[in-house]
């Protein structure tokens, strides 16, 4: 994934992990690499 708005691309990696659903093209889907809080907490590199 290439950087948007000057974000490295492991900010918006993290960002489908911490956020069940995320917005592309103006539709929203389910993040397929959604974890609950606490397990990606525990698995933060």
């Amino acid at each position: 994934m290439a950087p948007q708005f000057g974000r490295p691309d492991g900010i918006l990696a993290d960002t489908h992990q911490t956020h069940p659903e995320m917005v592309e093209g103006g539709n929203a889907l389910v993040s397929p690499t959604y974890q609950e809080p606490e397990e990606f907490l525990l698995t933060f590199r």
